[in-house]
């Protein structure tokens, strides 16, 4: 074998021993309000406190098109992604406005009525 297939070969055993990727991707539509949804995960029971350190980005995980295909790891997102809290049905309201919690449940009744 020559030097570069060496080094092709050492380099592809060193991916294949290398320790499985333990971090959580975290849907949230900006990143700014990343440690918010991690504590609201935590709050619902979706995540442990002991989790928090292994959450990133959901676009650090992987690129965009890489979450189009339909394996595990997007099914996982997707059902993350469905987790409603109470604090995030507030601050997403349809008219985009950020309200205190008490106006956002009259508006709803609101709309129902």
């Amino acid at each position: 074998m020559s030097r570069g297939q060496e080094g092709r070969v050492r380099k592809a055993e060193a991916r294949r021993r290398s320790a499985a990727d333990d971090r959580i991707p975290v849907y949230v539509e900006d990143e700014e309000d990343l440690h918010t949804r991690i504590a609201e995960l935590i709050a619902a029971g979706a995540l442990s406190e002991a989790e928090r350190p292994r959450c990133v980005f959901w676009l650090d995980y992987r690129h965009y098109s890489e979450w189009q295909r339909e394996d595990e790891a997007s099914q996982r997102l997707d059902a993350q992604a469905e987790i409603d809290t109470p604090c995030a049905k507030w601050l997403c309201e349809d008219d985009g406005e950020v309200r205190e919690p008490a106006e956002a449940e009259t508006a709803a009744r609101a709309k129902v009525e």
